[in-house]
């Protein structure tokens, strides 16, 4: 009996609502007659905080799994929306009446707070433990898309009034209304582990996407063994967007392409032609001789890029179209 390629895949999608809500009523009425003096004095004060977070997974590796010898896929999707708002309302009154010559004093004060803090992680694949594709032309995939809103309200409203006739009146009304609402959120394509491509022309594949921060792969290994291995990041929209974060790549044998756009880590190329691809232009770069065999530091401080590269022989930046930077180009190493 023949193997059958082993299809493996996990999705989810969720959402994270946090809101606070906080009110208050203060009122004060003094209304007296004759010679005497009257004076009241309110006081209101609220406040709410609410706090949520939640970690959404596409697929959850905490053990071993080893594929055939097909053309297999292990695929983790996760999307999730973090929303946080904070409602604020405060309300004083003060009415001071003083009739004949009495005297009449009416203070009131209100002061309402309201916070809201919603925190989202949604991660592709979450690797604990190891992943192993054995032999074909197999694809890893990690997807996570985000999405962060955060709205405040706040009212106050104050009313202070005075009448006298021969006498003395006064009113004082404050209202103070404070809302603030924090949503922030996390999306990661593939996180943690160990990744064993084995033989065959092999992908890994990390995208993410939303208005948040976004990594594509974070804290992993990756060995691609024998093939033309490919290492593909893709993270797009507004905010933070890190292509990879402490990783570390050993292509193996075959001619591998990293198209990591940026980030920290360490790539081996291994044997053969390899390439690394990162965004932007040349000219944006930093290259740095390293001991290594083949090897260049590579940083930019404006995308946070800080890699460790040896045994690479191209290197192309997608800004400058069509120009391949064979190593010996990186005229700046030293």
């Amino acid at each position: 009996m023949k193997n059958k390629k082993d299809v493996i895949i996990g999705e989810t999608k969720g959402l994270l609502e946090v809101q606070a809500t906080s009110q208050a009523v203060a009122e004060t009425i003094v209304n007296i007659s004759g010679e005497s003096e009257g004076i009241a004095i309110a006081v209101a004060f609220a406040s709410s905080f609410s706090a949520g977070s939640l970690t959404l997974i596409g697929f959850e590796n905490q053990g071993i799994i080893k594929t055939c010898e097909k053309a297999d896929t292990v695929k983790g999707i996760a999307s999730g929306e973090a929303s946080a708002s904070a409602v604020a309302s405060a309300a004083a009154t003060a009415i001071a009446i003083a009739n004949d010559t009495s005297s009449a004093t009416a203070i009131s004060s209100a002061t309402a707070v309201a916070e809201a803090i919603a925190d989202l992680t949604v991660v592709g694949i979450d690797n604990l433990g190891k992943i192993d594709t054995g032999e074909g032309k197999d694809i890893v995939m990690g997807k996570a898309s985000v999405f962060a809103v955060a709205e405040t309200f706040a009212e106050s409203l104050a009313l202070a009034f005075a009448s006298t006739d021969k006498g003395e009146a006064t009113a004082f009304a404050n209202a103070v209304a404070s809302a603030t609402a924090h949503a922030t959120a996390t999306a990661i394509g593939i996180r943690g582990g160990e990744f064993n491509l084995g033989d065959g022309n092999d992908a890994v594949n990390a995208i993410t996407a939303g208005d948040a921060v976004k990594i594509g792969i974070q804290d992993a290994y990756i060995y691609g063994g024998k093939g033309n291995d490919a290492v593909n990041v893709v993270v797009t929209g507004g905010g933070v967007n890190i292509g990879i974060q402490n990783v570390l790549i050993d292509g193996g044998k075959g001619n591998d392409t990293f198209n990591l756009q940026n980030g920290s880590g360490d790539i081996f190329g291994g044997k053969n032609e390899d390439l690394l691809i990162l965004e932007g232009h040349f000219v944006d770069y930093k290259f740095y001789d390293s001991d290594r065999p083949f090897g260049v530091h590579i940083t930019n401080a404006d995308n946070g890029t800080d890699l460790f590269v040896s045994e690479v022989e191209n290197f192309q930046f997608t800004g400058d179209s069509g120009i391949t930077y064979a190593y010996m180009d990186l005229y700046s190493i030293g």
